[in-house]
């Protein structure tokens, strides 16, 4: 979903499971359009919401071996195909496992994420690659920050 603002960041955001990325509808409108839910058009963000495979309004993968890592290069291959260079990630529970993946394969493009999860061996801890030097104090930058 791109933003209605000029030079916005992309954002791909994984939903976790049991859900579906119509759990993110809600968001979309304050993150493409800030400026019209109290924010500023400077915080804007391009979305991209894919489905994981196999769950919520996706098909069952055809093939085995469709685990986070796999999910990651899957999201990459996405994100370059949309013209994409320079991205961040947010994922939620299984989605998290994604970005994770994201970021210790050193996805080309891939700059920060955030997740949000609440299961054993999830690790919370905020990745980060390549920082830019003129980041805006913004949203965006503060999830380079985080």
């Amino acid at each position: 979903m791109k933003s209605p603002h000029a030079d916005t960041l992309p954002l791909i955001m994984t939903h976790g499971w049991p859900g579906s990325v119509i759990e993110m509808l809600g968001v979309v409108g304050p993150l493409t359009d800030p400026a019209a839910h109290g924010g500023r058009a400077e915080d804007a963000f391009d979305l991209v919401l894919p489905s994981l495979p196999g769950y919520g309004l996706s098909d069952e993968p055809t093939e085995v071996g469709w685990d986070p890592g796999r999910v990651a290069q899957a999201w990459a291959e996405l994100m370059r195909r949309l013209g994409y260079t320079r991205y961040v990630a947010q994922g939620g529970d299984v989605g998290a496992a994604v970005i994770d993946a994201m970021g210790r394969q050193a996805t080309r493009g891939y700059s920060a994420s955030t997740s949000t999860c609440s299961w054993a061996g999830c690790s919370a801890a905020p990745r980060q690659r390549n920082p830019s030097r003129n980041a805006r104090r913004s949203t965006r930058s503060h999830i380079q920050d985080e």
